[in-house]
């Protein structure tokens, strides 16, 4: 526990390993640092008794304490997901929340050994990878002081010191995939190897170690491959992962949390080809031009600006800005345009593409294919317009103007945009 220097929310259910966690953070860390969360999927009526049972510690404890509610069955029918996947995604959902909301830097499970066992007998035969097989200390915010630490063993020691603890009577049901490799394979294996968990143990850290070395490796190709990112927005270099047979199925597996391995390989098959994807969440992957985009949303521009001559700086996107001033010589180049001040009408109007325009004698989606611009980029490429004739739309068209004059308004566009339109065909490679 020398890693948590801040406060801890436990994802607390009254079970043995939640409460033994419980009591083991509050004397390493002190109440005011603890806090617990339960998490009622509303499939059980003995809930609601778990729910008081959790207000009444927080209480007597002294600690934050909160029950929150989620309707896992609706949440599972919708999304298509079992019972247990759905529950797994909502709760940790709800704990990020709460968490977040108040002050707590660290989710603490009480997974302990027995759990890292189930999780390498249950992935192994579904056909995992290396870092399917692990149940891994740490992942971000989520810890798991126990994981070492053997389930009988938790449960002797809350005998010895008499403190109460409550049993899920559904963990006694094997309907559920890993209740099921507990109860049938797990049970009768440590019956007839009484070590075995000593000897897993020991795995479980050569695991580990593998864990921490494909994470290494993962992060140093998604830090080359990456071009930007933001909230629930990727765009990657795809021509960098289509070659990446191993490492760029583990990458998409991180970065899209809940994607089976069907997905991660049309995925892969996308990125190689060319084309579009939705996978589990409700996530768009879109690969053209040498590009991976990645979302739920794609972007758009920052509403609409109105300019006059003069000098400012617009951002419009955090991928593109429009930096203007006045001069009496004009500028060249494929990101700026020197607009002759007294032949077109002010104020300018910067906004998105729409649909129908054109630049030119040619329709504005053209000459964005033609320049081979990523289709989901195409709408954060601004449009400036004069009396509804469009001027300039940076790296795809610039009006000409034939006659010299005394004072121009030179507009530059700039950023990660721009970038991305000046290598051009250095990620073009479809």
């Amino acid at each position: 526990m020398r890693a948590v220097k801040r406060r801890v929310l436990i994802a607390f259910s009254g079970g043995p390993d939640s409460t033994y966690l419980l009591h083991y953070l509050l004397r390493k860390l002190g109440r005011e640092n603890v806090g617990i969360c339960y998490v009622n999927h509303l499939l059980r009526e003995s809930a609601l008794e778990e729910e008081r049972r959790v207000r009444s510690i927080g209480k007597e404890m002294g600690i934050f304490y909160c029950t929150v509610r989620v309707r896992v069955r609706e949440f599972a029918k919708r999304k298509g997901l079992s019972i247990e996947e759905a529950g797994r995604i909502l709760r940790y959902r709800v704990l990020k929340r709460v968490a977040l909301r108040n002050g707590f830097r660290y989710i603490a499970t009480g997974h302990n050994l027995n759990d890292a066992f189930e999780t390498f007998l249950l992935n192994s035969i579904k056909g995992t990878g290396p870092m399917g097989l692990v149940l891994p200390p740490r992942r971000g915010r989520i810890i798991r002081p126990l994981i070492l630490v053997e389930k009988a063993k938790i449960e002797e020691r809350l005998r010895r010191g008499g403190i109460h603890y409550v049993v899920d009577e559904t963990n006694l049901e094997d309907k559920f995939e890993r209740n099921y490799i507990r109860l049938m394979v797990e049970k009768p294996l440590l019956k007839r190897f009484p070590m075995g968990l000593s000897g897993f143990r020991r795995t479980y850290r050569n695991l580990v170690s593998t864990y921490i070395y494909h994470l290494r490796e993962i992060r140093s190709l998604f830090r080359k491959a990456l071009i930007y990112r933001s909230r629930a927005f990727y765009l990657l270099r795809a021509d960098i992962l289509r070659g990446e047979t191993y490492w760029g199925p583990l990458l998409l597996s991180r970065v899209l949390p809940d994607i089976t391995r069907r997905h991660i390989d049309d995925a892969m098959e996308v990125i190689r080809k060319g084309g579009k994807l939705n996978v589990p969440g409700n996530i768009f992957l879109h690969s053209a031009y040498g590009l991976l985009a990645i979302y739920r949303r794609i972007p758009s521009l920052d509403g609409i600006h109105f300019i006059y001559p003069g000098t400012a700086s617009i951002n419009l996107h955090p991928m593109v800005r429009l930096s203007y001033y006045t001069s009496s010589t004009p500028r060249r180049g494929r990101g700026v345009i020197s607009i002759p001040v007294n032949r077109v009408a002010f104020p300018l109007k910067i906004r998105s593409r729409r649909r129908g325009d054109r630049a030119g004698s040619k329709k504005l989606k053209e000459l964005l294919i033609g320049r081979k611009v990523h289709p989901v980029l195409r709408e954060v490429v601004p449009v400036v317009e004069s009396n509804g004739e469009i001027l300039f739309v940076p790296g795809v068209y610039s009006k000409k103007f034939s006659q010299r004059d005394s004072l121009y308004l030179i507009i530059r566009a700039e950023g990660i945009l721009m970038d991305i339109l000046r290598e051009g065909r250095a990620l073009q490679r479809d």
